[in-house]
């Protein structure tokens, strides 16, 4: 393949994964002793996020690494509720975006206190770039 065609693809796939409501960013932007706030933003749409302060990414009680990740929607086990589970976070699991207002209804996860607009926005899996 040419390498003057590389970055016109590359171009043209983060335009179509971004119309398609594929690609989420994540931009944290206030730390506090309790929680991290941020904004998410898909396609031309910003969502208020609430997650846990970073604390070297330990179980429970620590927001992921910034990086990028891929995910896609599920049925919550526990309650039935629409989430979406963030996928191949080094040493974690069960990482969601879901419903929540307050650190304390997190551990570890993305909280959106607009989540049903999210959900009903995005398509079904895609990438997520957290900086």
């Amino acid at each position: 393949m040419d390498k003057n065609k590389i970055p016109v693809l590359l171009i043209h796939a983060a335009r179509e994964i971004t119309e398609q409501k594929r690609l989420l960013i994540l931009e944290r932007q206030i730390n506090y002793h309790n929680a991290t706030k941020g904004e998410l933003l898909v396609q031309n749409k910003t969502f208020e996020t609430i997650e846990l302060p970073y604390k070297d990414n330990q179980r429970n009680i620590s927001s992921i690494p910034p990086g990028t990740y891929t995910w896609q929607k599920i049925k919550r086990t526990s309650n039935g509720n629409d989430a979406v589970y963030i996928r191949d976070v080094k040493g974690r699991t069960q990482i969601l975006i879901h419903q929540g207002t307050k650190p304390e209804h997190s551990q570890g996860c993305i909280l959106l206190p607009n989540y049903r607009e999210f959900h009903n926005l995005i398509n079904n899996k895609g990438l997520i770039v957290i900086i």
